[in-house]
């Protein structure tokens, strides 16, 4: 729709830019932390982008508190990058996990891998249609992927629950038990972020357009 191209001005267009580069952002992140759950990555490089990705926040917020977009979106636009930095953090808060604490049984890890690389195809998708979402101003499109991201969530539920279920119904210690609940919520998390985001920007647009 070339109209929301039109009514959007060129401060809030470059903000949305920069929101767009966040989940790119994320997304590498969450390449990275495909090569911890296999067990050969580390967390270094992520730390280094969750610094990247705070030190973005507190420019962006600092350009859209400055007056660089409409006063109607200022609060809208603050909680969305921060939701997208949030992003970021959570990922590294799996990853630092990993590398923290070893399970043991053999039976567990094995779960809890499957697990987490279920959860982790679902943070590609999610953040991939979120980068699609940031990059269109048809609200049809928008619908869709909106819709897109809320289900992908749901799936995303699903694999929470299952790692609930195991972790207390198997007979783990108690520190592989509280690893498998954390990583089972932080996972979550993620794609809880990414539907948060999607019907916040899709709101946003809607308020550009009225």
């Amino acid at each position: 729709m070339k109209f929301l191209d039109n009514l959007i001005k060129i401060g809030e267009q470059e903000m949305f830019l920069r929101t767009r580069r966040m989940i790119r952002r994320a997304e590498t992140s969450v390449n990275l932390l495909d090569k911890v759950i296999g067990g050969s990555g580390d967390v270094s490089r992520i730390a280094e982008i969750k610094e990247e990705s705070y030190l973005d926040l507190l420019d962006i917020s600092k350009s859209i508190t400055s007056g660089a977009i409409a006063p109607n979106l200022i609060t809208d636009m603050l909680s969305l990058i921060s939701l997208e930095n949030d992003i970021v953090d959570t990922i590294f808060n799996v990853a630092r996990s990993l590398v923290r604490f070893k399970v043991s049984d053999s039976q567990s890890k094995k779960f809890m891998t499957n697990s987490l690389k279920e959860a982790s195809a679902l943070m590609h998708s999610a953040l991939g249609i979120l980068y699609r979402l940031h990059g269109t101003s048809d609200f049809s499109e928008m619908r869709k992927y909106q819709q897109e991201i809320s289900r992908i969530e749901e799936e995303g539920d699903e694999v929470k629950e299952r790692m609930l279920s195991y972790a207390y119904n198997s007979r783990t210690d108690f520190k592989t038990f509280y690893h498998l609940i954390n990583l089972a919520y932080l996972s979550d998390n993620v794609l809880d972020a990414c539907e948060d985001i999607a019907d916040m920007y899709v709101s946003i647009m809607l308020s550009i357009a009225t």
